[in-house]
């Protein structure tokens, strides 16, 4: 129903990428690469905070809703920004704005 990764460090987050493209909910922590990956699309606890964690957890699996809401998110979210050619085009606009 939802995939959970709650890390200390994170580099880039390339299993929260491939939870996202499966079209799952990802409950995480923001750290390292996380944000960049996950952006808004995800629930984010507290890397230190069990009961955090854990009330987070309990509050998706009770509302299909909200779960649905960010399991479409994320999904549209790994469409877009995980293609190789939308990192081609990133890549491109960023050498353009430094030369």
């Amino acid at each position: 129903l939802l995939y959970v990764q709650p890390s200390l460090y994170e580099g880039f987050g390339v299993a929260i990428g491939e939870a996202m493209a499966s079209g799952n909910c990802v409950i995480s922590c923001a750290v390292g690469g996380v944000p960049s990956v996950l952006g808004n699309t995800g629930i984010y606890v507290n890397p230190n905070d069990i009961e955090d964690l854990t009330e987070k957890i309990l509050y998706i699996l009770g509302s299909s809703n909200e779960r649905k809401k960010f399991e479409k998110l994320a999904y549209e979210k790994a469409l877009i920004d995980l293609k190789p050619e939308s990192k081609i085009m990133k890549l491109n606009k960023f050498i353009n704005k430094i030369l």
